[in-house]
């Protein structure tokens, strides 16, 4: 039985699965709680951004936008739960994913982190290595890594 189980989303086909897990673990009695975290990459240079994607004029208009993505993804996780009559509470973090995962983690006591094995981001899978192999690293909880 795990007391406190942190599920990270990103919106993502594996995260969904993370997601979809938890809520299982929950409504069989594994879980006694679920929170939801979506973190948002501070250090993406919007200017970069904006030259792939010209929507965006400045960083108030990027982070508005990747702050409601964000968002998006974690309504659609809260979705799953409701629908179930479950509830959970969620979180949008800023900084690095690996580091705002693992340090909520262990803030809030929470004995299991679950996330999908890859995100929206694979550039930085690519050239950095993925945020679940890193959050399997740094995390003192346990990590079940959902693969889709």
């Amino acid at each position: 039985m795990f007391n406190r189980v942190l599920v990270a989303t990103d919106g993502s086909e594996s995260a969904m699965g993370a997601v979809k897990l938890a809520k299982e673990m929950m409504l069989n009695g594994f879980v006694k709680h679920v929170t939801l975290i979506h973190v948002v990459e501070n250090a993406v240079d919007w200017k970069s951004y904006s030259i792939i994607n010209t929507k965006f004029n400045n960083a108030e208009e990027f982070n508005k936008a990747v702050v409601e993505k964000g968002t998006q993804a974690l309504q659609a996780a809260e979705d799953l739960f409701k629908q179930s009559g479950l509830t959970v509470d969620s979180s949008i973090r800023f900084g690095k994913p690996e580091e705002e995962i693992v340090g909520h983690s262990e803030k809030h006591n929470c004995d299991l982190i679950i996330m999908g094995n890859r995100g929206l981001s694979k550039m930085e899978d690519i050239i950095l290595g993925s945020i679940s192999k890193k959050v399997m690293h740094l995390a003192k909880a346990g990590v079940i890594v959902y693969k889709s």
